[in-house]
């Protein structure tokens, strides 16, 4: 595999497709404004995380 193998793949399947994003962490201890830049901020419970 060659980086030009992974440049294409990068371009025609990743570059320009929606991504998620998930930071684990107290919310008192993250920059909300700062995550805001990215995208909308969605608060999870450890149930949706973990699944317990």
């Amino acid at each position: 595999m060659t980086y030009d193998d992974v440049k294409k793949f990068q371009d025609e399947k990743i570059k320009n497709k929606p991504t998620t994003i998930l930071i684990l962490g107290k919310k008192e201890m993250l920059d909300i404004k700062t995550l805001e830049k990215y995208g909308t901020v969605k608060y999870l419970t450890l149930k949706n995380v973990f699944g317990y």
